[in-house]
């Protein structure tokens, strides 16, 4: 059977419904699929999603990374998938709006004093739908836990 989900896992693993339906006869324990995350047959268990942006540098080493140790996962463009303001307040409840905002970035270098000095929770989610360049990154989510930033470190023990 393992040997079998194998074989199909790569080609299952983008039909959803079709996954669905194989779970029972595989054996595969189910989970619930939403649009973060994407059922994968061969580890029994969601895809990883990294969210961020192509061009920046620390996303491209958390990329190369991920490909390097064999990780499935799907990338997240803020810029070309979008952001909803319901996913930016999760995740700022979930690891606090101060660690989301990314305060070595140009884009808040640039930001006049006032605004800096007038920041809060809610001004700096506006600001991060805004200019999605103002939020920390890479942001991982592994469906159970999410990670800010990257380190080689933190990932493997994450992810092993």
């Amino acid at each position: 059977m393992s040997t079998l989900r194998g074989l199909l896992g790569k080609h299952l693993q983008k039909s959803v419904s079709f996954a669905r339906f194989l779970q029972p006869l595989l054996s595969v324990s189910t989970s619930v699929c939403t649009t973060h995350s994407l059922w994968n047959l061969t580890t029994g268990g969601t895809v990883v999603t990294l969210y961020g942006i192509p061009n920046c540098d620390t996303i491209k080493k958390a990329r190369r990374w991920l490909e390097g140790a064999g990780i499935e996962y799907h990338f997240h463009d803020y810029r070309k998938d979008g952001l909803r303001k319901e996913m930016l307040e999760q995740w700022a409840s979930e690891l606090g709006w101060e660690a989301l905002l990314n305060r070595r970035g140009t884009t808040w270098r640039q930001l006049p004093e006032e605004a800096k000095a007038a920041i809060n929770a809610e001004r700096a989610i506006t600001l991060m739908l805004e200019q999605p360049a103002m939020i920390k990154r890479p942001l991982l989510d592994t469906g159970s836990q999410k990670l800010l930033g990257f380190s080689e470190e933190q990932y493997r023990n994450l992810l092993a």
